[in-house]
């Protein structure tokens, strides 16, 4: 598999240079917003034992994939940031990893809904600090410059990202994806 240079964004102005930050803000939008869809309804301490469920199975199905390649990515890159940065931004990814992990734990007890929804809440406090984070350290890298594994996990996140895209429109978008009484079933 040969790595393939991200596809650059398009911005309004030509003037603005592409970084491997700024390519990075569209993917982490549509990241947060989906992990958000997911997470929330753990974030209602009488949502039950059900929706706390749903939140489990999507952290080890779906986020902890996606996770993963941004840990890549920051680990990559870290000798191309900033010390304080790379040092918070390592920290915060401790401080995930751990949240993440405690919101499997109690998610899968009953009767722990005030305490899930304190954790999960924490969670996406956390993790949309930390993309921001991630978003300015590397806002100084041209994405240019990016080495062939950077681009190939740019262009993996950014294909993740755009599936997400058409899976976020088909869900908001009514009788979408429909083809009949079988896809009602």
């Amino acid at each position: 598999m040969t790595a393939t240079a991200p596809r650059r964004p398009t911005t309004s102005t030509t003037a603005t240079a592409a970084t491997v930050g700024s390519y990075l803000v569209a993917i982490h939008a549509r990241w947060f917003a989906e992990v958000s869809r997911n997470v929330l309804p753990a974030c209602q301490p009488r949502g039950g034992f059900w929706p706390r469920w749903g939140v489990v199975r999507y952290l080890a199905d779906r986020f902890d994939r996606d996770f993963g390649l941004e840990g890549e990515l920051l680990d990559g890159l870290i000798g191309e940031i900033e010390l304080r940065a790379a040092q918070r931004l390592t920290e915060g990814r401790q401080a995930l990893e751990i949240l993440r992990r405690d919101l499997d734990w109690i998610g899968r007890r009953r009767g722990t809904g005030i305490a899930t929804a304190a954790i999960a809440g924490a969670f996406l406090q956390t993790l949309r600090r930390w993309c921001i984070e991630l978003e300015r350290a590397l806002s100084a890298l041209p994405l240019e410059a990016a080495t062939p594994q950077t681009a190939a996990l740019l262009a993996q996140l950014d294909r993740i990202a755009r599936l997400r895209g058409a899976r976020g429109l088909r869900a908001t978008t009514p009788g979408a994806g429909r083809t009949g009484d079988a896809d009602q079933a």
